[in-house]
């Protein structure tokens, strides 16, 4: 196998790791390249810095999920930066604009939270949030619309009676209708 420099950069990552931290199981040659194949999505820093973060905070030998939530976040705290984000975005755009974020499940909660211009009430915005991140949570890749529309744009009401995104082809109805 012709190793890459983040590969060996990673497995000389876990090696050290391994000698910090205790394990149930020896970090043998297979482990240790199934560790790096799993953790290949990922720079050698990005794995560094999370083994960093691990040694400080776990008795143990990590898990590769243990790795990602490391790098990534908590399913909690991806929530929160994406409800910051959104925050963001309202403030930026407005409610008469509209909006369109990369994540998906952004436009997925607030979808399900009445829409853009509905979610504007910043009054009970403290009460809203803990919703609009479960709502987040459970976003599972159903279709979506690509724009959420503002109160300036003319196709806005079709947004408030369109069927829930859940629903097979509701994009494609909702679209159609505008």
């Amino acid at each position: 196998m012709n190793e890459t420099q983040s590969e060996v950069e990673k497995a000389t990552t876990l090696n050290l790791l391994a000698q910090l931290l205790p394990s149930q199981r020896q970090l043998d040659a297979g482990t240790l390249a199934a560790f790096v194949r799993l953790l290949a999505p990922y720079t050698a820093a990005q794995v560094e810095a999370a083994a960093q973060k691990i040694v400080r905070t776990q008795k143990w030998f990590p898990t590769v999920a243990d790795f990602v939530e490391a790098i990534e976040g908590s399913r909690e705290e991806r929530a929160a930066e994406a409800y910051a984000l959104y925050l963001h975005g309202r403030r930026v755009a407005g409610y008469m604009d509209d909006a369109r974020f990369d994540d998906p499940a952004i436009h997925y909660a607030t979808h399900l939270m009445g829409g853009w211009t509905a979610c504007r009430q910043e009054r009970d915005e403290p009460f809203r949030r803990k919703e609009w991140m479960e709502h987040y949570l459970a976003y599972r890749g159903q279709p979506v619309p690509r724009v959420m529309r503002g109160l300036g744009d003319r196709r806005t009401l079709y947004e408030f009676h369109s069927p829930t995104p859940a629903l097979p082809g509701a994009e494609r109805r909702m679209l159609e209708a505008t």
